[in-house]
């Protein structure tokens, strides 16, 4: 099983066993997405984690019902003295203050959807079921182990959830930039034992490592959403669009910000990602 130290966010050590009681009580299962799940890769890979990092903890939640939903809820408010945010229906706040989202999944979920009380709409989740089902199980310390995502998964959810509302999503273009730049190191055990082919791809030079990266998590991803038409279908459109607009997307300038990128160095990131997505063998 992997292991990591270091607490993926802020004041996990605080509310994990929490989490991890309320899965027992009710025979429940718990995923770690979003930031600390890539936090969590980061560390396994030996990278440095961001030097600030959201006190906000992104969690799904697999349930067959809303009344399922609600008394893991309820769970947490009655025996782990979490609150309740009234303004936002999914989410509960430990005691200490970290802002805890349960992200219902499953059967509870009609066509990606999920309604819950006091929302005007729904929640939107395609992608978080497939996201799921390839999950693992990392052991944190001595206290237990927990599911997260894999860096594909992670990457979907990420390029879904800005394309549903990219103007109020920046950051999961950061995160993909992360991944991407990240890639090689990351995962570079995996890619010379099963994904070999990927080294002779591409020339050796300065670029080589982050072409190489970029191609592995393609074919990932592709991986990860090849059970499901309508996800495999949105995935390509997203992927085409993004390799079409290069030269003034918003994907480039992510990877030129913060990593120091030329733009004809983020343009070829995101081919060498396509690249690996539609050529998936």
């Amino acid at each position: 099983m992997l292991r990591i130290q270091k607490p993926p966010y802020p004041g996990f050590g605080e509310i994990f066993p929490a989490l991890l009681r309320m899965e027992q009580a009710l025979s429940i299962q718990l995923t770690l997405i979003g930031a600390g799940a890539r936090n969590v890769w980061l560390e396994l890979g030996g990278e440095i984690l961001p030097a600030r990092m959201t006190r906000d903890v992104d969690l799904a939640i697999l349930v067959a019902s809303l009344d399922l939903y609600e008394n893991a809820q309820a769970y947490l408010i009655d025996h782990e003295h979490f609150s309740k945010l009234t303004h936002l229906p999914h989410a509960i706040s430990s005691p200490g203050g970290i802002q805890v989202d349960l992200l219902p999944y499953g059967p509870i979920a009609l066509q990606h959807e999920v309604h819950l009380h006091g929302m005007d709409s729904p929640l939107q989740l395609q992608g978080l079921d497939e996201a799921c089902e390839q999950a693992v199980k990392v052991q944190f310390q001595e206290q237990g182990s927990f599911w997260v995502i894999t860096p594909a998964a992670l990457l979907m959810l990420k390029l879904v959830a800005f394309d549903d509302r990219p103007t109020h999503r920046g950051n999961d273009l950061d995160d993909v930039s992360r991944l991407l730049t990240s890639g090689y190191t990351l995962f570079f055990q995996d890619i010379q034992e099963q994904h070999w082919d990927i080294l002779t791809m591409y020339e050796v030079n300065d670029t080589y490592a982050l072409h190489v990266g970029s191609h592995y998590l393609g074919r990932k991803l592709e991986e990860v959403v090849n059970s499901s038409d309508s996800l495999k279908a949105r995935l390509t459109e997203i992927i085409a669009r993004h390799q079409k607009d290069a030269a003034a997307g918003p994907l480039t300038r992510a990877l030129m910000r913060p990593y120091g990128l030329s733009e004809a160095e983020a343009i070829g990131c995101i081919a060498s990602l396509s690249r690996g997505f539609f050529s998936n063998p």
